[in-house]
């Protein structure tokens, strides 16, 4: 790599850029004599853990080419800064370098994606604990929901879906987002 064919001679005479010659009924000497002329290469690397770029760390490019960039996070992240030689162009899923012509360093930072689990609950009974919780993606959470003395769990509603008495205790996996009301009724 960091050359390219400049020119072909078979016999004395330029057959330019060519990348095969094939000599045919030979019957006499002949000769090929290939030039090559240095390619300008720049690298362009690349940090990013917790997703993928179409780009691999360390490729190489020739002066003048144009690179398509595409940034893709895990499940569960998303991108939160893309640095291109150190330069912060914000959280952008693709990135355009037009007739490169120097080496880049592209740092992209992914964050684990966070929910909000807002917990409201009726008079005779509590959920421990009774404040708002912010988890982070396929994280388990677990609440304590307790009826007070001479009351039930009457309706649990986790995602305006009735969940009536199916809970205590009870950890939840894989949270999107979890919003709980609960009543409670008198035994």
């Amino acid at each position: 790599t960091g050359y390219k064919i400049k020119d072909v001679k078979v016999n004395g005479a330029s057959k330019g850029a060519i990348g095969t010659y094939t000599f045919s009924n030979v019957t006499s000497n002949q000769s090929i004599e290939a030039n090559f002329e240095y390619i300008n290469l720049f690298t362009i690397h690349i940090n990013n853990a917790n997703g993928e770029c179409n780009i691999e760390d360390g490729a190489k490019f020739a002066k003048g080419d144009d690179i398509s960039i595409t940034i893709t996070p895990n499940e569960g992240y998303h991108i939160k800064d893309v640095k291109v030689n150190y330069i912060s162009v914000g959280a952008v899923a693709s990135y355009q370098i037009e007739n490169i012509s120097k080496d880049y360093e592209i740092e992209i930072e992914f964050e684990i994606n966070k929910y909000t689990i807002t917990v409201s609950f009726g008079e005779n009974g509590k959920i421990s604990p009774a404040d708002t919780v912010e988890v982070e993606y396929n994280e388990n959470y677990t609440f304590d929901i307790h009826a007070f003395a001479g009351y039930d769990i009457d309706e649990l509603y986790i995602d305006d879906a009735n969940h009536s008495l199916e809970v205590a205790n009870k950890p939840y996996e894989s949270i999107d987002v979890l919003k709980s009301v609960i009543k409670f009724i008198e035994r």
